[in-house]
């Protein structure tokens, strides 16, 4: 909560700044004065008009301003305004403050800005701020989507959130580095998350059984079957529009060994196919009938496909949420 500083005559020399516009105008009503001394000059109709919190301690008397009292119950005066101290420092009161005030917003930088004037707006009950903020949020979901998940769900941005679990699913499910929001958060939230990445690995597992409700003999690399030696081997399965095929052993191995590795990074299919289809180049080459096939183009298009239909899966996987 906000404290009344002691008044001038009590108080030690102290350097005191103004801050930046807008909040330097001589046109103020009123000075907020942050931690560290910064002095914000603000008008009591924005700061009223946006937040119940300083509606309600802007409409507290202020004292007179007298001699002898003790420090902590009067009003410093500064150019004849009253100043309230905060507990807040510059930075976060400034984004506070920006969030009262009409258009620019603030900016943040950081998730660790963001974080602390999310909460300072929430203890001021800032109108509208939780909108502002979780759109910022997004910004860093990519780069640092577990704590945007512990965020977005301490402040109840359901949307961010289940933003931010799929991009957990970028990075190395259950092996990245802990991050302290999570201590902001329940156990609940937390087994969330957990359930729908093992949600999400599952539906890249069943890529192979469920061949056939989803891949086309045509994506299927295939060579010129008469010039395929017998000692090129096959295996037979199935797809959507075919009956019993035979396909290629070094396409099969290729899939599944691309299978195994999405279900570590379940969208990553660039990094997991990436080795792998050079491998199965090479193992193709093997067989001139497989050789004489535009190999190259042909995985390229295979690739295309089954990213496909893990986009489709993934996307079809929602986020447990209140």
């Amino acid at each position: 909560m906000a404290e009344h500083s002691v008044p001038e005559t009590l108080s030690s020399p102290v350097e005191v700044r103004d801050a930046d516009p807008p909040f330097d105008g001589d046109d103020a009503d009123i000075i907020l004065r942050s931690c560290d001394n910064v002095d914000f000059h603000v008008h009591k109709l924005f700061l009223s008009r946006a937040s119940p919190f300083f509606k309600a301690m802007l409409s507290l008397p202020t004292p007179a301003h007298t001699h002898g009292v003790q420090p902590g119950t009067s009003d410093e005066v500064r150019n004849g305004l009253p100043v309230v101290r905060m507990s807040e420092d510059t930075h976060i009161l400034d984004a506070a403050l920006r969030l009262c005030y009409p258009p620019p917003l603030p900016r943040f930088d950081t998730l660790e800005t963001l974080k602390a004037a999310w909460r300072a707006a929430a203890k001021f009950d800032i109108r509208g701020a939780h909108e502002v903020c979780a759109q910022y949020l997004l910004m860093f979901a990519k780069q640092e989507p577990e704590r945007v998940y512990a965020l977005a769900w301490t402040y109840g941005a359901w949307d961010v959130a289940a933003i931010a679990a799929r991009e957990t699913l970028q990075q190395p499910l259950l092996v990245g580095p802990y991050v302290e929001e999570f201590n902001d958060i329940s156990g609940a939230a937390l087994f969330r998350l957990l359930e729908y990445q093992r949600r999400c690995i599952q539906a890249v597992e069943t890529l192979i059984p469920d061949l056939k409700t989803w891949l086309d003999l045509a994506d299927i690399p295939k060579p010129i079957d008469a010039r395929c030696p017998a000692q090129c081997p096959t295996r037979e399965t199935r797809t959507r529009d075919a009956s019993p095929v035979d396909v290629k052993v070094w396409w099969w191995t290729y899939l599944s060994d691309v299978v195994g590795a999405l279900k570590k990074n379940p969208l990553d299919l660039a990094a997991a196919s990436g080795h792998l289809t050079l491998v199965a180049i090479e193992r193709a080459a093997a067989c001139p009938g497989c050789r004489e096939l535009s190999i190259t183009r042909a995985m390229e298009r295979f690739n295309r496909r089954l990213a496909v239909e893990v986009e489709s899966r993934i996307s079809h996987i929602q986020l447990t949420v209140p």
